[in-house]
Formats: structure tokens, sequence, C-alpha cells
């Protein structure tokens, strides 16, 4: 932001400041307790200092024509990433920095390490009280605020939560909300998949922006089964490869269908073994704006270290980063994921009965999920193309389960019976 920087837009603390502009970022920015101190240039600082002021003094930021009165030599562009992920770029840069000052000027005390010791252990503690997020500490007096919050959650729809893909199970759960980690566990080849995907359309039809992660399935599958699920197109005939010329044009007339009337903000994602950790995921899902995750599935999930042979803790360690993901301060959204049963059930009833350490490899699930749902199909259901759809487990809802109808040979469809 000094005068003759170019490549402004590409600069993060050029993207710190654009989200300054944002009444949601702003209060995210300022609660989250950012310390202006990560800010290289002088007139960042400025900036950041000023909007934190005008919004304790007016509970509102500082649009556009105020900062440039302000600041008239000030360049604003429209952001293109999360505010939370500038935050924690600009924190890891400054952190890298600081750290390598701290290892030049320790090295200078290598012959006395005593005094290295201790320059070591002020310097570290310094770095932590500038570096760590501030806990904000609510009162009485925020009680007003959180009404305000309310009220305007519900004006704008969010109360009704995000869908699962079919109505009768929203209206009866009040949808995956903000913060939820909701579970889909069956069998394997149950078709957890489509009905993620089911999600996954639902959501933008809503007007919400998803983002679906594939970790087990190629990105051009996923496709696929969205484009027939989109367009109707039987998915029976795409995976054999026998479409024929109207399926091409219906694929076609369909999917410009859905563009011009949802305006889909949707993105498939298949991220490479190496990038699978939760932080690594939820990473990419603040770069890409996206207030819900879809995780196909679980079992993929990489931790976030090593544990050897003690795969019970690998597995409860991921859904734990899975919660603390969902109500993460500042961007808390909804994830849901597919995992497995461990054993088969004989029936709906059966699962809603059992214990959750039964499902997706780790008891710790049952301690964390807000939702969580799963399919049943004996040979029978699968000959009549029905799936019992239940839930196992839930925070505000009691359990129910309701029969899905899936069509795949004359076209794709998931509908409640």
């Amino acid at each position: 932001m000094e005068e003759g920087q170019s490549n402004l837009l590409l600069d993060l603390e050029q993207e710190f400041v654009d989200h300054l502009t944002d009444k949601e970022s702003l209060e995210y920015i300022v609660r989250s307790g950012f310390n202006p101190d990560f800010l290289n240039a002088p007139l960042n600082r400025a900036v950041f200092q000023f909007a934190q002021f005008y919004y304790q003094q007016n509970s509102e930021a500082p649009n556009a024509k105020v900062l440039k009165s302000e600041f008239p030599t000030l360049e604003l562009y429209m952001p293109e990433v999360a505010a939370s992920y500038v935050v924690e770029r600009l924190r890891d840069r400054f952190t890298k920095n600081e750290l390598q000052q701290i290892t030049r000027e320790l090295a200078k005390l290598s012959s006395n390490p005593q005094e290295g010791m201790m320059f070591l252990r002020d310097r570290a503690m310094e770095l932590e009280r500038k570096t760590v997020s501030t806990q904000t500490v609510w009162t009485m007096d925020d009680a007003e605020y959180f009404i305000q919050k309310a009220q305007q959650k519900i004006l704008d729809g969010q109360y009704k939560g995000f869908s699962t893909g079919f109505g009768e199970v929203d209206k009866f759960t009040g949808g995956m909300r903000p913060g939820y980690l909701t579970g889909l566990a069956a069998r394997p080849k149950r078709q957890k998949t489509f009905i993620a995907l089911q999600a996954l359309i639902a959501q933008v039809i809503q007007g919400h922006r998803p983002v679906f992660f594939t970790l087990e399935n190629t990105e051009e599958e996923i496709w696929n089964r969205l484009n027939c699920m989109i367009t109707g197109v039987p998915w029976d005939r795409m995976q054999k490869g026998e479409m024929m010329p109207a399926d091409w044009k219906q694929f076609e007339d369909k999917l410009e269908e859905f563009r011009g009337a949802y305006d889909p903000k949707l993105f498939i994602v298949r991220p490479p073994i190496g990038e699978r950790t939760v932080p690594s995921l939820l990473l990419q899902a603040d770069k890409l704006e996206a207030d819900s995750v879809i995780l196909s599935q679980f079992k993929y999930i990489e931790p976030t270290r090593d544990y050897y042979k003690a795969d019970h803790e690998k597995w409860g360690s991921i859904v734990i980063d899975l919660k603390l993901g969902a109500t993460r301060s500042g961007s808390e959204r909804p994830i849901y994921v597919e995992t497995q049963l461990n054993r088969e059930a004989t029936s709906m009833t059966e699962m809603m009965d059992a214990d959750l350490a039964q499902l997706g490899l780790t008891d710790m699930w049952g301690q964390a999920c807000d939702l969580m749902f799963g399919l049943y199909q004996n040979k029978d259901m699968r000959a009549s193309h029905l799936t019992e759809f239940g839930i196992i487990e839930a925070r505000n809802s009691d359990k129910s389960s309701w029969y899905i109808h899936s069509e795949f040979k004359e076209k794709t469809e998931l509908s409640l019976q």
C-alpha cells in the first residue's frame, strides 16, 4: 500500500485492509484480537487502527467512502479470500520473520549459554503474546449484541439451517446449522456419495456456497454424478458409456437452466495426498470463501501427526479437528462427512439403538457430532431401489427415519417416499 507499490491485489496486507470495509469481516478481525504489528507498512497499520477505533465507536465498519476520506491515497479492491485466511497468513508471516530474527540474535549469544537461554525465553514469550488469538470474554453487556445478531440471522433466513437435500428431513431437524458437525454413516456402496451430493445441490439452491471435497472418487466421477443429478440424465447409462445424443442435449439444456436459475457457487476439490488434514482442507475452504463443507469421506482424511499403531487415537483426533473447525470463531459453518459403519446392522432401529462406538472408526463421533444420519438397505430394498435414511443421533431433535427412492436407470433422482 506504500506509494508506488505495484500488484496490490496480490498483497496479503492489501487483502486485509480490503476486508475492513465489510462489517462481518471487520467484526471477525477485531474480535479475534488481531495484532497490528503483523502489518509491515505503516499506512496499513494506520488504516487498521482507524478502522478498529471507528468500529468501537460506531459498532459498524467504516465503508470505502469513510476510509477514502481519512486516507486519500488508499486504493481499494474487492477482496478475493476470506478474512480469517488473511489473518492466519499474516500471523504466519509475522511469526516466520520473528523466528528468523530470533535465530540470528541467538547465534550471537552462542558463547554465553545462560544469557542465550534468558534471551530465548523472553523473546519466545513475547512472540506468543503477539501471535496467539485473543479469546474474547463475554459479559451481560454483550447480551444485546447477541439478540441483534440472532434477529438479523432470522431475517436473513439463516436459522433454517443448511439443507440435507431432503425437505422433510430439514423440517424435522431444522437443517445443519453453522457450527454443526454432521455424519452420514453406512456400510460401503450404500449411496452415501449420492446423498451427500444431494445436499450440495440443495445448498446451492438455498443460495449457499458449498465446497465438496472428494477424497475417494476422482473429480471426473463426482462431476459426472453431479451433472446427472442436476439434469436427470440416467447415471446407469453414463457410467456404462451408453449415452445417446438426446442425453447430451439434456445435459446441455438442463445445466444451462440450472446456472440461469441459481447462479451456482459450488466447488469440487480433490486435494492431493499430503494435503488432506482437517486444517489443510479448511484452509482451502477459507480461500474459496465456502460457507459449507462436505467431505467424502472420513477414512481418507489424514491426521495432523503420526500415531503409529494407535489408530483409535488417530481417528478420534480427526473428529475433534472437524468439530473445532466447524465451530471456529468468526467462520462457523456446517461440516457434513461421509463415514463408515464398523459392522452390519439388521435394521435402522438397530442402528438407532446401537452405541455410537460402532460408527466411523472411533467412539469420538458420539461425543462430537451434532447430527448423525444412517443408511440401511437390505437385499429386498436394494432390488426395489429403496434406502432407509434415519437419524441415529441428534442434538436438537428426536430420532426418525424416511425411505429414499433412488432411480438411476431411467433417470437420476433421489426422492423421499
